[in-house]
């Protein structure tokens, strides 16, 4: 029997984490246009930040303004020092580049970016093969409970795996 009336504790929302999520907010900015797939998607993981985690309004705020101006590189990637942040950022970057469907070359050069910095380092590669087995099997398990009901694009399946290792809801 579950409690309803006492409410989850939220996780923690550090400054790595934070980082994290400004610096996924830069690939929508990568090719010079926020389409609305890419606004609409950050919409909905912004409320699910906001379940999850503690996050201060000033930080969703801050969020909120890095959809509005992009913001530098170099400046805001140098804060993710979790590896796990650091792993997942490598893979959400490859989710949001393929939101509209076209990956832009400045887009694979800003995954580029990341992988060189992030993605073959001896902090973060073991991590990045945990999660690389982890959203194939979440692919395979979604895609097995959702198949018969709603057809999903691939991306779906991986975006919903990313959340999932996040501690967060995926995104229906």
């Amino acid at each position: 029997m579950t409690n309803t009336s006492v409410p989850a504790v939220k996780k923690s929302f550090s400054e790595s984490m934070l980082y994290m999520w400004r610096s996924i907010i830069l690939m929508a900015h990568a090719d010079g246009v926020v389409h609305d797939k890419e606004r609409h998607l950050f919409d909905r993981i912004f409320v699910k930040i906001a379940k999850a985690y503690d996050a201060t309004p000033e930080q969703m705020q801050l969020l909120a303004r890095d959809m509005s101006e992009q913001q530098d590189f170099d400046e805001i990637t140098r804060h993710v020092t979790d590896p796990e942040h650091k792993a997942v950022l490598v893979y959400f970057a490859q989710v949001v580049a393929s939101i509209d469907g076209v990956l832009a070359y400045d887009e694979a050069s800003m995954i580029g970016r990341l992988q060189g910095a992030f993605g073959l380092k001896p902090d973060t590669e073991e991590v990045m093969k945990k999660i690389r087995a982890e959203i194939s099997e979440q692919m395979q398990k979604r895609k097995a409970e959702v198949e018969t009901a709603t057809p999903r694009e691939p991306i779906q399946y991986a975006l919903d795996a990313l959340l999932f290792r996040l501690g967060m809801e995926r995104l229906d």
